[in-house]
């Protein structure tokens, strides 16, 4: 899009708003958000996106804020399930572990090794910065712990939350711990999945006042037992060698402490720690695009013997209220930790045996571990204007320092004979400085400026050891420095008080990094970059917030286009990975429509459809894709809708009846271009639709819900993943699926105090 084409849209979009103040619309909260009706006034839901609290209609940004315990009721507590009933956003599952996974939005597909959306808890960074730590296929699920709203923001937000949230950002908001009264909550979560195994989740908290109106704690846990539903099967017997193989064990808990020594003073500390650990994964073996399972339905022949997923954060963070100011300090620690062993026994017991001179059959095991972990200090500062109706304003400092490891070993038994070690430590620092002001022409119009000016630097090692990798060696590769800016500009209109209208124009980028060679055997060249510039990303919007009919119907609408330049992609040669910047771009487009509407009987029905057109601007020869080609992983349409009743069954018990069903389009797997040498093959995941319904009573603090999810039992992939395997008998199509999870029926049962 050219610079004349940028400022026509703007200033059109401008146009569109004041225009519309001469209509008789009308407008109000988004969607997802729980809206109550008390003495026939809605209550205004405010959220934190733009680093102050808003009234979300005043909000110039596409932002969805989402009650989590709601959907707990009926059985959904996976961010995978919250993702599938909220416009714009997806979930690409990668092994159907909780965690474990690509978060995108609006088109902006998860190409390349760093996260697309960034994730948040509160003003605490979760996401890895680095490519070389496995940030790009997971994310922090913090569903379980005591989690007040999500916020789901929509589009780049590169002003305020920096690199690595191209696509958008999700912030879980915590409770504060209360200083003045009582308060907690129990909850025990049973269910059986079809063709699986029996499910238990257990999770509360309690928040304490330690000191009244002074100091306050709040701890919380959870532990779940996740059956699994998956079967493991021996490839060369046929024998199931382990039912539901794709079971886990999730457990967590977090402390955190608030004080308030004076009225101008809060201090807040806390520190969470979460642990999963599977036995296998949800991947299905399949023929090729008819995607019929080899051995079943749900029977796979993935010999991870292995996984864990750890997280660990510590923060502390102050606020200091001036007369004119706040002053917000906020520091963090945050470090996760991902491994997974393989059996690869059968393929290198052999040649172990040979490299040590040891008769055969000496070998009796060859574990492949593949360790990876990330250390990352944040320290922010920031000062924030107190609300005001003529300018308010926020500017800060940021500073990072995130340190990775990635290891791929092999190791055989009995002796520990290292066959071979591949190792790419990397370091990653950022300083930055952000505004952003926003100026009130009128009580009702209003313009927002922001930037942000950001200074990366990584280093990164190319380490290897052991016979198989060449024996050992360290080299240090170039590192990778950018100095990056990015921009915000929206424009706010109120036609009234029951309808906005808004444009957007926002830029993101994820930050430069440096690369792995690849080199050809033949000729010694070296066929990759030697560092990866970073991205950018321009995102163009127009949006209107609003309610009609006195309240009846709530709508949030939003029409985007996007250009990415030089997108970070994965490129392949001689069966090794790396990291190339795109020749040309991605053009995305798209709209989300949401209607909310609140019946005076106690029924309230939301309905979401999102669609998202994202293809290649040219022929991209290193990716295999040609102009045109659609982008992988990205669903043209999405589409939600829940209904609730509530009703007075007798004195003193309230009841509830909800359903919904969730939409998910089919979608390319990979760039193709028919190339022969091309290993990747493009085969599109499922459509469909999946059924949930609930039902509950509750009793003064104590309620009880039955559930179903995937009513119908609907058998489709989610997700699928095909490559080309040369073998001396030709070539062999390696292709799995992760199934959706079958029927599963619960009961939730909760004691709030």
């Amino acid at each position: 899009m050219t610079m004349n084409k940028k400022k026509y849209f703007f200033l059109t979009a401008i146009s569109a708003a004041i225009f519309q103040s001469f209509n008789a619309a009308y407008a109000a909260e988004t969607l997802e958000s729980s809206v109550d009706q008390q003495d026939d006034e809605i209550e205004q839901i405010t959220v934190t996106s733009s680093r102050r609290v808003q009234v979300l209609q005043d909000v110039p940004a596409a932002v969805v804020a989402i009650k989590p315990t709601e959907f707990a009721k009926a059985g959904l507590t996976e961010v995978g399930d919250l993702v599938e009933y909220t416009p714009g956003f997806t979930l690409t599952k990668s092994a159907g572990q909780r965690g474990r996974g690509s978060i995108t939005a609006r088109g902006v597909s998860q190409l390349g090794n760093t996260a697309v959306v960034s994730v948040y808890v509160d003003d605490i960074p979760m996401t890895s910065n680095s490519g070389f730590a496995g940030g790009a296929g997971l994310f922090f699920d913090g569903l379980l712990g005591d989690i007040e709203r999500v916020e789901m923001i929509k589009g780049p937000q590169g002003t305020l939350f920096g690199a690595t949230s191209v696509g958008g950002a999700m912030r879980y908001i915590t409770r504060k711990p209360s200083t003045d009264e009582l308060r907690g909550s129990v909850n025990i979560n049973l269910s059986d999945t079809n063709e699986g195994g029996f499910n238990q989740t257990y999770s509360g908290y309690i928040s304490v006042p330690v000191i009244d109106d002074t100091l306050g704690v709040t701890i919380s846990g959870f532990s779940e037992d996740n059956a699994g539903f998956v079967d493991r099967i021996d490839p060369l017997t046929g024998n199931i060698i382990k039912e539901n193989a794709d079971s886990s064990e999730n457990k967590g808990g977090s402390i955190d402490l608030f004080y308030t020594p004076t009225d101008d003073l809060d201090i807040r500390v806390r520190a969470l720690k979460q642990k999963s650990e599977y036995s296998g994964t949800s991947l299905i073996r399949i023929s090729g695009e008819d995607k019929k399972p080899v051995y079943g339905q749900y029977i796979g022949d993935d010999q991870l013997s292995f996984n864990k997923y750890e997280n660990t954060f510590v923060s502390g963070s102050l606020d200091y209220y001036f007369e004119d100011m706040t002053l917000t300090a906020t520091s963090s620690f945050v470090k996760y930790e991902t491994d997974s062993v393989v059996d690869f026994t059968a393929a290198y017991s052999g040649l172990s045996d040979l490299l040590q001179g040891n008769p055969p059959g000496t070998t009796t095991s060859v574990p492949f571990s593949s360790p990876v972990s990330s250390e990352k200090n944040v320290h922010e500062l920031r000062l924030t204007s107190e609300d005001s109706d003529v300018f308010e304003w926020i500017g800060g400092l940021y500073y990072a320092d995130e340190s990775t490891t990635a290891d791929q070993l092999g190791i055989a038994q009995p002796g520990d004979f290292l066959a071979f070690q591949v190792s790419f430590p990397s370091d990653y620092k950022e300083k930055a400085i952000f505004a952003n002001g926003t100026y009130y022409f009128t009580e009702n119009f209003d313009i927002t400026a922001g930037m942000r000016y950001a200074d990366t630097s990584m280093t990164l090692d190319f380490i290897t050891d052991g016979p198989l990798a060449g024996g050992p060696s360290d080299e240090e590769l170039p590192d990778a420095n950018a100095k990056v800016k990015t921009y915000l500009l929206a424009a706010r209109y109120r036609v009234n008080d029951d309808m906005s209208l808004y444009s957007r124009i926002a830029s993101g980028y994820r930050p430069a990094s440096s690369n792995l060679p690849i080199t050809n055997p033949l000729t010694g060249e070296v066929l990759t970059q030697p560092f990866v510039e970073q991205d950018d990303l321009w995102s163009y919007e127009v949006g209107a917030k609003g309610s009609i009919s006195d309240n009846f119907i709530h709508y949030d609408i939003s029409i985007w286009t996007i250009d990415w330049e030089e997108f970070q992609a994965p490129v392949r040669a001689f069966g090794l990975n790396s990291l190339a910047n795109a020749e040309d771009g991605i053009t995305a487009s798209g709209f989300e429509v949401s209607f909310d509407m609140d019946f005076d009987n106690g029924l309230t029905l939301v309905t979401n459809i999102a669609y998202s057109d994202s293809t290649l601007n040219s022929d991209e020869p290193n990716l295999n894709g040609l102009k045109g080609a659609s982008v992988p992983d990205v669903p043209q349409w999405t589409a939600s809708t829940r209904a609730n009743y509530s009703f007075e069954l007798s004195n003193n018990i309230m009841a509830n009846i909800s359903g919904g069903f969730r939409y998910t389009d089919s979608f390319s797997t990979a760039f193709t271009n028919g190339d022969s040498n091309n290993a990747a093959v493009d085969i599109k995941s499922d459509d469909y639709v999946i059924a949930d319904i609930n039902a509950g009573v509750k009793l003064n603090d104590i309620s009880v819900n039955l559930y179903v999810t995937n009513l119908f039992d609907k058998k489709a992939f989610a997700n699928v993943g095909a490559t080309n395997i040369p073998t001396a008998n030709g070539v062999f199509l390696d292709a799995a699926g992760i199934p959706v999870v079958p029927r599963t029926v619960g009961v939730m049962m909760s004691y709030d105090f």
